[in-house]
């Protein structure tokens, strides 16, 4: 993989972007057919349709956001993952990736207390 692809970028992320991870090695299976695989994300306090209106751009089903696990995003396949980048995806590495992941897990928690 080049080193684009790897996810080496080093931006921290912030609300109103809409980011993309590395391609990854992942299993395939009854859902996805594919070898590798990306994550299209926003951070959290960033309205989700901000994430849709860039799937949309890149065709990717509604179906396939994945609102219900940790951190909201779709799954991208390489051409997608080339087609977010080149539309404007911000490129981070895999910590800032994991970065986020906390910061939706907090955002999460503190939503609960409020309830």
């Amino acid at each position: 993989m080049a080193e684009q692809e790897t996810g080496s970028g080093s931006q921290e992320p912030v609300a109103g972007k809409v980011y993309v991870d590395g391609l990854t090695p992942c299993v395939p299976s009854s859902a996805w057919r594919g070898s590798v695989s990306a994550h299209l994300f926003v951070a959290p306090y960033t309205n989700l349709l901000i994430l849709h209106e860039f799937a949309d751009k890149l065709g990717l089903r509604r179906s396939w956001f994945q609102k219900g696990k940790r951190m909201p995003h779709y799954d991208v396949t390489p051409g997608k993952w080339r087609q977010a980048v080149a539309a404007g995806a911000v490129l981070v590495a895999r910590k800032q990736m994991v970065e986020v992941l906390h910061q939706w897990d907090r955002y999460r928690s503190a939503a609960k207390e409020k309830t």
